[in-house]
């Protein structure tokens, strides 16, 4: 917990000695609403996008998770991944508070396949569309990608192949339990991803959904007049995004103002600038998940509840709150 806060406070005072960070207080308080109001709309289509990809995930694992239940629950995680330390709180709160579906059978080990295989299939996504960009760049006249670009792919390839790594060491050797659970876990793998059906979904909506990361963090740049074009979108904004992924903060902030000071110089603008579209990125992003707010039951005055039809509620909702909301 110490450390993840730590390091945005190091990097940001380790930014503060190299960049001006007056011009991007200013250029962030003069950035053009219009781009602003598009990303924070592009940020809803994203959560309902993920949403979707997640009870799709769920249904192939005989999950039943209703569309409104998986869009409130998934805008209650977004929120609480930007906001708390280590970028998983929310997937976690998603894993416990579905661990029941709308027939009330109670699962822990199915609800956090659901959740660990929707948030990997993203991940895939992100990197292959980082490694397109990097190609693109070199197709196209690139004098070899960016350091940093290709430091950021990688260090999420090398992740990505060292669980992966881990998985099958742990499958070769394990015995008793542990096989059993690796074993459930490969099978849903298996029903998420390698369906036809299944991997059309996964890729398509994969794909949108990175598509419209990319969309808003380029419309946050467009926002302090620092247009990108695709190329340079699918070159520097993936890997200042996939910084995100670094369990070392809060919401990325200070890895992902780094990245973008370091990688939009190679587009023709001052780190400022990229600090800037960073920062509005993360406000943007931050705002569009705060109807997750409301994906929480808070206590409310009594003549503010209202009456819920059965399996509509929280499925964790002890019985003395039930019964109240019945007599309600």
């Amino acid at each position: 917990m110490f450390l993840r806060v730590l390091v945005p406070v190091v990097l940001f005072t380790g930014l503060l000695a190299v960049v001006d960070l007056g011009k991007a207080l200013t250029l962030i308080a003069g950035a053009s609403p219009v781009p602003l109001i598009a990303a924070l709309v592009l940020v809803q289509v994203q959560i309902i996008l993920a949403a979707v990809r997640w009870r799709v995930t769920a249904r192939s694992l005989g999950q039943r998770l209703s569309m409104s239940r998986a869009i409130k629950e998934y805008y209650g995680a977004s929120l609480l991944n930007l906001i708390l330390p280590g970028g998983v709180s929310g997937d976690v709160v998603r894993v416990a508070r579905n661990r029941s579906d709308q027939n009330g059978v109670a699962n822990m080990e199915r609800s956090a396949h659901a959740v660990i295989l929707e948030r990997a299939s993203g991940q895939f996504a992100f990197v292959a569309v980082a490694a397109a960009g990097l190609g693109i760049w070199a197709v196209n006249g690139g004098e070899g990608a960016p350091d940093e670009a290709v430091l950021g792919v990688k260090t999420l390839g090398v992740i990505i192949a060292a669980v992966i790594g881990a998985l099958a060491v742990t499958a070769i050797f394990a015995r008793g339990p542990i096989a059993a659970a690796l074993k459930r876990f490969v099978t849903a793998a298996r029903l998420a991803f390698l369906q036809p059906r299944q991997a059309l979904y996964q890729l398509v909506l994969s794909l949108a959904l990175v598509a419209a990361y990319l969309a808003v963090f380029a419309l946050a740049s467009l926002a302090v007049s620092a247009p990108l074009d695709l190329r340079q979108v699918l070159l520097f904004v993936p890997p200042v995004l996939l910084t995100m992924v670094l369990p070392i903060s809060i919401g990325g902030w200070g890895l992902r103002e780094t990245a973008a000071a370091a990688l939009w110089p190679l587009a023709g603008y001052a780190p400022s600038i990229g600090i800037a579209a960073s920062v509005l990125y993360g406000l943007v992003s931050t705002v569009g998940a705060l109807p997750g707010l409301f994906a929480f039951d808070f206590p409310l005055p009594h003549f503010f509840r209202r009456r819920r039809s059965r399996g509509e509620g929280d499925y964790n909702a002890s019985p003395s709150v039930t019964e109240e909301d019945r007599r309600a």
